[in-house]
């Protein structure tokens, strides 16, 4: 193997850091070992692998720390750092060999005093405010007269002479660091704030802006040990908490970060913000009734806020409360009637009733709010018939083609485009929208098609020696799943048995998934093997999806549940509720991937979607389970083809009807007069007639679609 060329040290630590600040620490941890490799004593890689190393207490960390902190003695983080480890998990000999370099660095006293505190285990002592040392008070006071008067040149000027004169002033350095931070300059606010924390180790704020200016300078896992101290050292951590938990959720780390909200509302259970916080990361996690509980803790702790009840809304829909997320949207409104998000997910709500004009009228209301939000064109044309004259299909094309544009609001609009040259009858020009759109959705969203295969893996590992039974005292409950491919016409099935008199639409419940997974996988994510599940558990399981359901649909006789991955599952679910029926439903592949590439999916699901050879992997792992319970269930579930449905409806419908263990109705016949409420990408079609126009639809594509059907057919690893 050649040896790494020096010069390409800086890229490769870039990639380092960015991929550390990520979460993805194996991969950071490899560039930094290739780096140091070549240099063994860069002080950069030593810092940053020193303190990965540290996060797991590792000892080699004291030794890359100790080489940065020696290669660059003037930056006080290095020996902070060395500091930090060897009082944590060092022995003696670690602690008195950071003293004796910090010692022999001739440090700045104060900074050297901090280290000689925290390695000799004596505890810092937190103090109410910074020390103004030598200073004098009139200087002092007009000092603080600049900065609170918005004279941020004016305090900066000031302050650095009240240093030159007392050099202890701990307040002045802060006042400098908020001056700088104020006009922009973060590189000489962190040495200002470096300089608080060595003066006053135990004054929470100073560590509070250290890390604030960290984070400024997007060196966020550097932030984190002072924002940590900062919550030790006061009785009211809420603030350094929440702003710890939201670095770290976006490094990816979000069971660290929930840990850490949930000390700040145990800490200040009625401070609003961390409520919020707590609420926002509790939905990023999908644990909707946790995200409601603290949405609503925030709201009696004195927060009014249109978000709140935006935020609000939206885990309420989750758990199919709509007319619980249609009253938080109108709170919401009702205070601040101009919110364009709010606007448009009552725009979204009314859409899933088909109420489409008056749903028009508040997108193109949010969109005169909010001309650059990408994403409610986008809303807005999934309901519209986009026609020559429309003046938004020129402002959706300009937005689009405005190298100024954000590329999260270029993506939506891609897609919006693309629907409107299908409603323009312009195919030759969809790819030109689409496939950047999506190209674009895979950068923000990156996927790894290799964790489906997995996945698929570690279910065919669990189910090998599965025999269909009901478990011991299993419930009665009779759901009938729909499931398969997404945009393979699931929610037309769907609407079919919903309009029969005995069910009750429940649309993507999402929740059987969920409740399999808690007992098939343990607590370190390994998939257990059938013969180690009791009958009991699998049970449970059952009873606990029966009281979901019965809580959210409380008439129903029977509901339809179309969540799609339950085909992966089928096999458990049988067991558990004995007396469900599942519905596979199938259409052509080809078809079913232009319209997958073709629509955006409700955030951070189906990732596999925005690229085509991905999409086409994908697929063919559908197929490999759908043949693995066909032999593992026989006879267990009724597979109906699409374009059958389509050309034969009312034959195709009746051995649906009859599949679901259900008496005939014409009314099944006319779903498209039914009017409950449609969540799912085909919100607007499924309000009409079956229609022939959506088959075969991929001849047009088949030149943009070969990488998805080289892939489906083996062509591709």
């Amino acid at each position: 193997m050649l040896p790494l060329n020096p010069a390409h040290l800086p890229r490769l630590l870039t990639e380092a850091l960015r991929l550390h600040e990520a979460g993805r620490l194996p991969e950071a941890e490899e560039r930094y070992r290739s780096v140091l490799a070549v240099a063994p004593d860069e002080p950069a890689a030593n810092f940053h692998l020193g303190r990965l190393l540290a996060a797991r207490r590792a000892p080699e960390a004291l030794d890359r720390l100790g080489r940065a902190a020696r290669g660059r003695p003037q930056e006080a983080a290095g020996w902070q750092a060395w500091a930090a480890a060897a009082a944590a998990f060092g022995d003696a000999a670690a602690r008195k060999e950071a003293i004796e370099a910090a010692r022999q660095a001739r440090l700045p006293a104060p900074l050297l005093s901090q280290i000689e505190t925290r390695l000799s285990g004596a505890p810092v002592k937190p103090v109410a405010q910074p020390r103004i040392g030598r200073a004098a008070p009139a200087e002092i006071k007009a000092l603080l007269s600049d900065y609170q008067a918005g004279r941020m040149a004016a305090a900066e000027r000031r302050a650095g002479a009240i240093l030159a004169a007392a050099p202890d002033c701990a307040l002045a350095a802060d006042v400098l660091g908020n001056a700088q931070m104020a006009q922009g300059r973060q590189a000489p606010a962190l040495a200002a704030f470096q300089r608080v924390v060595a003066l006053e180790p135990g004054w929470p704020d100073g560590h509070l802006h250290l890390a604030q200016a960290l984070l400024a300078l997007g060196r966020a896992a550097e932030a984190l040990d002072p924002l940590a101290r900062a919550a030790a050292l006061t009785p009211k951590p809420a603030r350094a908490l929440m702003l710890l938990a939201v670095t770290l959720a976006r490094m990816g780390r979000q069971t660290a970060a929930l840990a850490a909200l949930k000390r700040a509302v145990a800490a200040e259970p009625r401070h609003p913000e961390a409520q919020f916080q707590l609420g926002i990361l509790q939905t990023d996690l999908r644990a909707y009734a946790e995200a409601e509980a603290a949405f609503r803790a925030a709201e009696a702790a004195g927060n009014r806020s249109a978000d709140l009840q935006l935020r609000l809304g939206q885990v309420l829909l989750m758990q199919g409360d709509e007319a619980g997320a249609a009253a938080a949207y109108e709170t919401g409104l009702a205070r601040e009637p101009d919110h364009a998000m709010l606007l448009s997910r009552k725009a979204l709500l009314l859409q899933g009733r088909g109420a489409f004009a008056e749903a028009e009228a508040l997108l193109r209301r949010a969109i005169a709010l909010s001309p650059g939000t990408g994403e409610f064109y986008r809303i807005l044309s999934a309901s519209l018939k986009m026609t020559p004259e429309d003046p938004l299909l020129l402002e959706m094309q300009r937005r689009f083609d405005d190298p100024a544009t954000a590329e999260a609001d270029r993506m939506h609009l891609g897609f919006a485009l693309a629907k409107a040259m299908d409603d323009l009858k312009r195919p030759e020009s969809l790819f030109t929208y689409l496939r950047p759109a999506n190209q674009l959705m895979r950068k923000a969203h990156p996927y790894d098609i290799a964790s489906r295969r997995a996945e698929l893996e570690g279910i065919f590992a669990t189910f090998a020696d599965f025999t269909p039974a009901p478990a011991p005292e299993a419930s009665d409950f009779a759901p009938v799943f729909v499931t398969g491919m997404p945009r393979s016409g699931t929610t037309l099935v769907e609407q079919i048995i919903a309009s029969h008199s005995r069910m009750t639409g429940a649309g993507e419940a999402g929740v059987a998934v969920r409740e399999v997974q808690k007992v098939v996988l343990d607590p370190a994510g390994r998939y257990r093997a059938w013969s180690e599940i009791a009958g009991a558990e699998v049970a449970a399981m059952g009873r606990r999806y029966e009281a979901e359901m019965r809580r959210r649909f409380p008439e129903a006789v029977q509901v339809t549940d179309k969540s799609i991955q339950t085909y992966a599952w089928m096999g458990f679910i049988a067991s558990a509720l004995p007396q469900a029926k599942f519905v596979v439903v199938r259409r052509d592949p080809r078809d079913t991937a232009l319209s997958i590439y073709r629509n955006v999916f409700a955030e951070n699901t189906h990732l596999y979607a925005y690229d085509l050879r991905d999409l086409g992997l994908y697929f063919r792992m559908f197929e490999e389970l759908i043949d693995f319970w066909r032999e593992k269930l026989p006879g267990g579930f009724h597979e109906i083809q699409y374009e059958e449905l389509v050309d034969h409806p009312e034959e195709q419908s009746r051995r649906l009807i009859a599949a679901c263990g259900l008496p005939w109705e014409e009314a099944c016949l006319s779903f498209h007069e039914n009017k409950r409420r449609v969540q799912t990408l085909s919100l607007y079609q499924v309000r009409q007639p079956i229609y022939r126009s959506s088959t075969r639809a991929w001849e047009r594509h088949a030149e943009e679609l070969k990488d998805f059907t080289d892939a489906l057919e083996g062509r591709h690893a």
